[in-house]
This record gives structure tokens, C-alpha cells and sequence, in this order.
């Protein structure tokens, strides 16, 4: 009898590490879907991230990605509720862990956040931030994007 509480608590902390991996990667393939239809069908991914807005993600890099792609997503379907503090609790995580590109987009939704309240010498710190990043992107996109906020 002694020897099978061992193997009961082994079996039940496996049985809780696999559902929580799962939970993990199902956040994973909501965000990694949000992103796809970012471009696309932007009121979709506005739709998906916010079916999870409020939750309690697992990791800081799970709720950097998703304040990054919840902005972006308010961005582009015109939703003027953004949160300054969301997107800055991004830009500085993805300051510290984030690739170029993270770092970069990160930086450029916050200025826009930072514009859109009116705060335009913040703003134009965050895009003059965001444009430090381009030499090392090859996106004309984003570039764009850039150059027509900055105006």
C-alpha cells in the first residue's frame, strides 16, 4: 500500500503537467491563428484575442504576445479603447527578450497608443525607437507603416 502513494502522486503531477502543457499550447495556436488573419481579416483576430481578454496567461512572454497582437488588432479595426499600459508591459518585456521585429512592432503600437491620447513627444520617442530596428528588418511593410505615423 506504501509503495503505490508514491506512484499515485508521480501518475497525478504528470497527469497535471500534460493538461497544463496543453493549455500552453493551445494559447500558442489562438495567437499563432490571430496572427495569420492580422492582415486578412483583422476584425477576426480582434474577435479571437478578445474571446481570452482578461484571462490569466501562464508566462509574461504569453501576455506580451498577447498585449502586442490585442493592440494591433484594436489598431487595425479602428478600436479607440487602447490600453497604454497593455502595450507598454509589451514594449518593455520585448525590450528586455523580444527579436528585432518584436522589439520593433512592439515599440511602433505603443506610439501609435502614445498619438492616439494625444501624447505626441512620447509618441514620436517610441516610433524614433521602433525605427532604430529597421536596418535589421526587411520589411517594406512595416516600414511604411512607420514613416506614415511619423508623418
Amino acid at each position: 500500500m506504501t509503495k503505490a502513494k508514491p506512484i499515485k502522486c508521480v501518475t497525478a503531477l504528470l497527469f497535471f503537467f500534460f493538461l497544463a502543457c496543453g493549455e500552453e499550447r493551445k494559447i500558442d495556436r489562438l495567437f499563432d491563428r490571430a496572427e495569420a488573419l492580422m492582415y486578412t481579416c483583422p476584425d477576426s483576430a480582434y474577435s479571437l484575442l478578445d474571446s481570452v481578454r482578461g484571462k490569466e496567461f501562464a508566462s509574461d512572454a504569453d501576455r506580451a504576445r498577447f498585449s502586442l497582437l490585442y493592440t494591433q488588432a484594436q489598431t487595425k479595426v479602428h478600436d479607440g479603447n487602447k490600453s497604454e499600459e497593455r502595450i507598454r508591459f509589451a514594449s518593455d518585456y520585448y525590450d528586455r527578450y523580444g527579436t528585432v521585429r518584436e522589439k520593433c512592432l512592439s515599440s511602433f503600437y505603443l506610439g501609435f497608443v502614445q498619438a492616439d491620447k494625444h501624447r505626441y513627444k512620447q509618441a514620436m520617442y517610441s516610433y524614433m525607437k521602433a525605427e532604430s530596428y529597421l536596418p535589421e528588418l526587411d520589411d517594406d511593410y512595416l516600414k511604411g507603416l512607420l514613416y506614415g505615423r511619423m508623418g
